[in-house]
């Protein structure tokens, strides 16, 4: 089978180019627009949209890097006849990745120096966790089980790639894990359901956020590894919390976005900090993905109101809506830059 998987595993992966940014920032958030029928792929910049596809076909924009004045987004679209292609936008020009003839998603996007690393999935027979580098194809499973790649990170010469990859074929569990230069580094045993949707590298140390069942297979609960060990990331209340979706690192600080018994917050070195969509309330509101610089912090995700999703970011706490009277908007990816 093959699916659009909606998930942010697409954040910004890079402390070291806002941390010493001036300000004032401007704020980059990936995500689409749908008018009930027809997705189309987004970018806001400052809260102003910027649509990468025509309205024509369903689009989706899964991850965002600015790179001095260039904008690049990460995502797929429907190719009008056959499947969803892997592509991104660089300032809007699309680059397409696969032929179409699979079912393809790139799902996060990042820029060293002249390279453009995306990394995504293929259909082929079964789901094939990949990376492109400069448009070139690396496969890091061989399609004899279903695997996912949802965040690409690069640090020197070496590139790591986080996802999961089924324990067997088309049976077992999910094993969360992560791949240095295409050799995996499994971070689960496949006792328990688990995922891995953002890495993010500082020298030595490899953090990577997801989630894996608890013990009795019946609810989700939040992880973060650090160089493969495991720390649950908790509830304001002491509980799990339920999801990880993005970690972000600022200096010797640690940021992870995602959700809880009660919705969408973030972790700061591990303590939780709610998060509320502006109506009193976490419920129903999830943090997809988060970017820092120095004491500014950016979540980004989305919230339902009423029958609509409504895409937001928060500054500090506050919220900042995305929406623009639009019935269903999807925030998945935010970046901070001077340009």
């Amino acid at each position: 089978m093959f699916f659009y998987l909606f998930v942010s595993n697409s954040c910004s992966k890079s402390s070291s180019s806002v941390s010493n940014q001036p300000k004032p920032l401007n704020v980059y958030v990936a995500g689409y627009r749908t008018n009930a029928t027809i997705d189309t792929a987004t970018y806001w910049k400052n809260g102003a949209p910027v649509a990468l596809s025509d309205g024509s076909n369903n689009a989706h924009a899964s991850s965002i890097f600015v790179s001095g004045s260039d904008v690049y987004v990460a995502g797929d679209e429907y190719n009008g006849t056959t499947n969803n292609v892997a592509k991104y936008w660089k300032n809007g020009t699309p680059v397409i990745l696969t032929d179409g003839k699979n079912y393809a998603a790139a799902t996060s996007i990042v820029v060293s120096g002249s390279d453009v690393y995306v990394a995504g999935y293929e259909f082929v027979g079964r789901n094939v966790a990949i990376y492109w580098k400069n448009g070139n194809r690396i496969t890091l499973t061989d399609s004899t089980k279903n695997a996912f790649a949802f965040s690409i990170a690069v640090s020197g010469t070496d590139v790591y790639v986080a996802g999961y990859e089924q324990k067997g074929v088309n049976t077992g569990n999910n094993i969360a894990k992560y791949w240095k230069n295409g050799i995996p580094v499994s971070l689960t045993d496949g006792s328990l359901e688990a995922q891995a949707y953002s890495i993010a590298v500082s020298g030595t140390d490899v953090y990577v956020a997801g989630h894996e069942y608890n013990i009795s297979g019946t609810a989700d609960t939040a992880n973060l590894w650090k160089n493969g060990s495991p720390m649950i990331l908790n509830n304001t209340d002491g509980s799990p919390g339920s999801d990880t979706w993005c970690v972000f690192l600022s200096g010797a600080d640690v940021y992870v976005a995602g959700s809880g018994n009660n919705g969408a917050l973030y972790w700061k070195n591990g303590s939780p900090v709610p998060l509320s969509n502006g109506t009193g309330t976490q419920s129903g509101t999830y943090a997809y993905a988060i970017a820092v610089s120095g004491s500014n912090i950016f979540p980004a995700g989305d919230f339902g109101n009423f029958g609509s999703t409504i895409a937001l970011y928060w500054n500090n706490g506050n919220p900042v809506t995305l929406s623009n009277g639009l019935k269903n908007v999807y925030a998945s990816s935010i970046f901070l830059s001077s340009q």
